[in-house]
């Protein structure tokens, strides 16, 4: 009896080494690596889009040309995300919408941010700042890796920069291809 317990035993601690080994290989499919000490003041400002994911493009974004956001500091982040109706000059109709984020957990995850257009916060990050020089390039990520966009100072990004900025995404594990992400076209676009 007492070697069938030992048995048993055994065969329950192997069981679970197993289920720890396999749960820390396998890696949740909606975690966003940010970057490490990411901060807000200097994110502050004007960012293009360079680049982003089909599902921002038949959504939000929907018929958009000239996208940019401009983010401004006060007791949390006011986002304003502007860009022209059908066409990149400027006679083409500005749509805006204004919103609001946060950093969801500044101390161990200053790059996971918040960003609602409702102003109801419910303390789930939906914004993952990548990487970030915040002078030139900045590479943010949505939930579950189905968002991405490449952001820029100007409405142009030379090619070393911006394909600096598509290997930083694959690396944090975006699929460029599944997600349908394209570089956008900012020849035309005039500054508004």
């Amino acid at each position: 009896m007492k070697m069938k317990m030992t048995t048993v035993v055994a065969a329950v601690a192997a069981l679970a080494m197993v289920v720890l080994v396999v749960g820390q290989a396998v890696e949740d499919p909606c975690f966003v690596p940010t970057m490490d000490g990411f901060e807000v003041p200097p994110y502050m400002g004007k960012w293009y889009t360079q680049g982003n994911a089909r599902l921002a493009r038949i959504s939000f974004e929907r018929n958009l040309e000239c996208e940019h956001a401009v983010y401004t500091l006060k007791d949390v982040v006011l986002v304003n995300n502007t860009g022209r109706v059908g066409c990149p000059d400027a006679n083409c109709p500005v749509k805006e919408a204004d919103g609001f984020a946060k950093q969801t957990d500044p101390t161990e995850r200053p790059g996971a941010l918040e960003v609602t257009f409702s102003g109801d916060f419910t303390g789930v990050p939906n914004y993952f700042v990548v990487d970030t020089d915040y002078t030139s390039y900045t590479v943010v990520g949505g939930t579950c890796r189905t968002f991405l966009w490449i952001l820029g100072r100007t409405n142009m990004m030379d090619d070393t920069t911006y394909d600096y900025c598509v290997e930083q995404a694959v690396l944090a594990g975006f699929d460029l291809k599944a997600i349908g992400f394209e570089r956008k076209n900012n020849t035309n676009c005039v500054d508004y």
